[in-house]
C-alpha cells in the first residue's frame, strides 16, 4: 500500500489534501481521483455551475507528482441531439 495525496487546482487556487489515502497502486489512485473529481463536479452542478479548467494533482508520499487528472477529462459530455 502507498499513500497518495489528491490536491485540487481550481480557479487559481489550490486545496491541499493534508491526509492522503492509502491505496494499492497508481491505477487505484487514478480511479480514486476520478471518483473524487466527479463528486466535486456533481456538487458544482447542484449549485448551478461547472468549472472544467481545474485538475487533481496526485502526489506520492515523497511529494513527487505521479499523475495529473484534468477535470475536463473526468466526464464525457454529450452535445444535445436535434
Amino acid at each position: 500500500m502507498s499513500r497518495y495525496f489528491f490536491h485540487l487546482h481550481e480557479s487559481g487556487s489550490v486545496t491541499l489534501d493534508e491526509e492522503g489515502s492509502e491505496l494499492a497502486d497508481l491505477a487505484q489512485g487514478r480511479h480514486f481521483g476520478l471518483k473524487g473529481a466527479r463528486g466535486l463536479m456533481a456538487a458544482q452542478v447542484c449549485e448551478g455551475h461547472l468549472y472544467l479548467d481545474g485538475k487533481i494533482q496526485v502526489v506520492d508520499a515523497g511529494g513527487a507528482e505521479v499523475m495529473s487528472l484534468p477535470l475536463a477529462e473526468a466526464v464525457a459530455i454529450s452535445p444535445p441531439t436535434a
